[in-house]
């Protein structure tokens, strides 16, 4: 309720940001540990590089899954997954930032999903909604 404070924007935009990058990128034929290398960079880009070695430390890369007949379903989308995107694939992107790991009450954790189509000719974004912060008065 009420407005986001400037840590956890920047932690949301920063993921959404590197999200939206990673599907203007994605095509049949990448190997899935590749989306996960250039969302990594990504998010180093715009900098958030002492948060993605916290998260390899701890093996929180985690970003994204398959959507089909259940809510999370293969590929799981993580670095060490050598499956090869193709057209027809569904996915959920959701590649997150976390200010702290372990997980904690003070963790900073704002999800942000996005799910896509693999085309031929790459990819479309389906989720229909605005994905900035919705603010509660």
């Amino acid at each position: 309720i009420g407005q986001a404070s400037d840590a956890k924007q920047r932690i949301y935009y920063g993921a959404r940001d590197a999200n939206m990058a990673l599907i203007k990128h994605m095509k049949p034929g990448m190997r899935i540990s590749q989306l996960c290398d250039f969302l990594s960079e990504t998010m180093i880009d715009l900098g958030f590089a002492s948060e993605v070695q916290m998260m390899r430390k701890f093996g929180g890369m985690y970003e994204g899954h398959g959507i089909g007949l259940s809510i999370h379903e293969a590929p799981m989308i993580k670095r060490d997954n050598k499956d090869v995107l193709q057209a027809g694939m569904t996915l959920a992107i959701e590649g997150n930032i976390f200010d702290n790991l372990p997980l904690s009450k003070t963790t900073i954790a704002l999800k942000n999903e996005e799910n896509v189509l693999i085309t031929s000719g790459g990819c479309e974004l389906l989720s229909t909604l605005p994905n900035d912060i919705w603010v509660a008065k």
